[in-house]
């Protein structure tokens, strides 16, 4: 939790729009932060109910086209 405000206070320091790759993104909790503060990015996760979840957590981001889930191994992905 105090990661999580340390994180949303330092958000303010970035220029909006920003753009972000979070690796090992899981349910999406960070990436939902980043997207909600103006940012347009990916999320990748090897674990596929993860990604399921994710995609869920920010559907209205990935219909607008400003996030996209991937399940991967980010070593293997291009």
């Amino acid at each position: 939790i105090l990661q999580n405000l340390y994180f949303k206070r330092r958000l303010r320091y970035l220029k909006i729009p920003f753009s972000f790759i979070e690796i090992g993104s899981g349910v999406g909790v960070m990436s939902n932060i980043l997207l909600s503060a103006g940012g347009h990015g990916m999320g990748i996760d090897l674990n596929e109910l993860a990604c399921n979840e994710n995609l869920k957590n920010n559907i209205s981001y990935i219909q607008s086209g400003k996030y996209k889930v991937i399940n991967a191994d980010f070593l293997t992905f291009t």
